[in-house]
């Protein structure tokens, strides 16, 4: 299968899987039996993805400014450790800081700007502890989520962490950012 063809196919089953049903009938649970191991690999890297992504939030509830950084990229490395070891690639929690970093680089002003309005917003006391409680999650949330569907993309297409390229996935992750932000805002709990 040539790259291109292989790209879509791994697009289309990122897409379509889902851990509650398959792509054609979406009320019928899925059986490990009838998954090819690529899609198999898939679904437990969806589920990886969201048991990080529900562990990002927390670190926004500690009201002191600036501390749920490192903790959010200790999530994110851990994370990317599991989807690694999922897909039988080497780790190297070195080339993992460089990367996780160049892809939040990557999102430029917006995450700048947010990121720092809600550390402000700490800083206020009272009010500004719970104001940053409702600002931060949509962030710390977006990104783990999409960093771990760049990923995942990125090994099931068969890469490693060494070819990693961000541009390569530049809408990919500004879109699963956003899918990440709404995905656990206030309206779906």
């Amino acid at each position: 299968m040539k790259k291109k063809e292989r790209k879509k196919d791994v697009k289309r089953r990122l897409y379509n899987l889902n851990t509650e049903g398959s792509p054609e009938k979406p009320n019928k649970p899925l059986h490990e039996k009838l998954l090819s191991d690529l899609d198999s690999k898939i679904i437990q890297g969806n589920n990886i993805i969201m048991r990080y992504t529900r562990t990002a939030i927390l670190p926004n509830f500690i009201p002191v400014p600036f501390i749920d950084i490192p903790i959010n990229f200790t999530i994110h490395i851990a994370m990317l450790r599991d989807i690694a070891s999922l897909f039988n690639k080497t780790f190297s929690t070195q080339q993992v800081k460089i990367i996780t970093t160049s892809i939040i680089n990557t999102m430029g002003t917006h995450f700048i700007i947010s990121g720092t309005v809600n550390h402000i917003l700490k800083y206020i006391p009272l009010v500004g502890g719970v104001a940053s409680v409702f600002a931060a999650p949509s962030i710390s949330v977006g990104s783990t989520y999409a960093i771990g569907k760049v990923f995942l993309m990125h090994f099931s297409e068969g890469g490693s962490i060494i070819n990693f390229d961000i541009k390569d996935f530049d809408d990919y992750f500004l879109e699963m950012f956003k899918e990440g932000k709404t995905l656990f805002s206030l309206k779906h709990t």
